[in-house]
């Protein structure tokens, strides 16, 4: 785990903003303090302490959370907004491509949509590159970005970035590396920092995402790696509860393109103080909720994401009587949280009276976990954290 005392894009000093604490992050680290670095020359909020390369590989490899499009599951609306958002942005700028390569292409349902002479796809998990081939007829490379430019020398019209950028260890590296395979555009998809709406306390800062884009930075970085740009949107999405990822910032850039000089109407750091005044505010709202559930109950949690792992490193809920950590994701039942087995959910639990209370643990599945146990109100106590669970 290395330390970032500059800017990746312009090599300024770079000053740490905020510091946040996490135990159990599983398969990363039993604690871990995340510090957040801004840099004032450019707008650049990034970690500057993330986790190595090979254990970041190794969760987008192995324990992806991204293998969501197998037989039994309909991509519905997410991919095909994202993919319709793409085109009309294309269509309407005139963009003309033969070939496209996305990276971190997931199972292809996006490079699917895609028309023209050429196309591929760069994703780390096998299942998915599975699922593309199985599903859309797509024969994509299996592995990291830097495994493929060792052995592939193709270059191409487009390349597409959606909700890849934030998760990559210093960007203008990579941007840099893109644009010696890049013939004219790059399109880009990140989570933006400039609108937010208040949901879980620090959704934004989660272990694998260690970059966080104002449109000030993302143009900084653009700028810098030799892009100008053609058209950039805010997406704000909804219907999709995903704290870390919405809303969101939609933008196509142009190769050796004469750059616009832009400036924001808030800059970078303006809007990083405001995210960390709004969440210390919502955390403290947290923080006595779990205060309330009673020390000697025998209590579940269900959930073991990030957002657990705030928790319980930031709050009480670590000096509660746990008993069991539930997750519906059978790849997570390898790991320990707090040195206990997760395991599935399971109703003998209540029943026997093993479990008294449950405690869900996530603001995106809050409402579908409450609907299974909604049956069980009478018998256990149910603890929820958030009243709307709507963007």
């Amino acid at each position: 785990m290395g330390y970032f005392m500059n800017c990746c894009i312009c090599g300024a000093p770079v000053k740490t903003i905020y510091k946040e604490k996490f135990i159990d992050i599983l398969g990363m680290a039993r604690k871990y303090e995340q510090h957040i670095g801004l840099c004032d020359t450019c707008g650049f909020i990034f970690t500057q302490n993330p986790f190595s390369a090979t254990l970041l590989e190794n969760r987008y490899k192995v324990d992806s959370k991204f293998e969501y499009d197998a037989e039994d599951y309909d991509f519905g609306y997410e991919t095909s907004m994202s993919t319709k958002r793409q085109l009309n942005l294309f269509r309407e700028h005139d963009v003309q491509f033969n070939s496209v390569l996305e990276v971190g292409a997931t199972s292809g349902a996006n490079l699917s949509k895609y028309e023209c002479r050429y196309k591929m796809g760069i994703e780390p998990s096998a299942f998915n590159c599975y699922l593309a081939e199985k599903k859309y007829g797509l024969k994509m490379f299996n592995g990291m970005f830097d495994e493929y430019i060792q052995t592939h020398q193709e270059s191409y019209d487009l390349i597409v970035l959606s909700m890849v950028l934030e998760h990559i260890v210093n960007p203008f590296s990579f941007i840099k590396k893109l644009r010696d395979i890049n013939n004219t555009y790059i399109y880009i998809y990140v989570p933006s920092m400039d609108v937010k709406f208040i949901n879980e306390p620090f959704g934004m800062f989660a272990e694998e995402h260690v970059n966080y884009f104002t449109f000030e930075g993302l143009n900084s970085l653009m700028a810098a790696a030799g892009y100008g740009l053609v058209d950039a949107k805010v997406e704000y999405e909804p219907d999709l509860r995903y704290p870390a990822g919405v809303p969101s910032i939609s933008s196509l850039w142009e190769k050796d393109k004469p750059q616009r000089k832009l400036r924001p109407v808030f800059n970078s750091r303006e809007i990083l103080e405001k995210y960390i005044e709004v969440n210390t505010k919502e955390l403290e709202t947290i923080k006595k909720k779990i205060d309330l559930i009673p020390k000697k109950e025998r209590l579940a949690i269900w959930g073991t994401g990030h957002h657990v792992s705030m928790l319980l490193a930031n709050t009480s809920l670590h000096e509660k009587n746990i008993v069991k950590f539930y997750d519906s994701d059978d790849k997570k039942h390898k790991y320990t949280m707090l040195e206990k087995e997760i395991v599935s959910f399971n109703p003998k639990d209540i029943e026997s009276g093993e479990v008294e209370g449950i405690f869900i643990g996530t603001y995106v599945f809050q409402e579908a976990i409450d609907g299974i146990l909604k049956q069980y109100h009478k018998q256990c106590h149910i603890y929820e954290l958030y009243e709307d669970n709507i963007l």
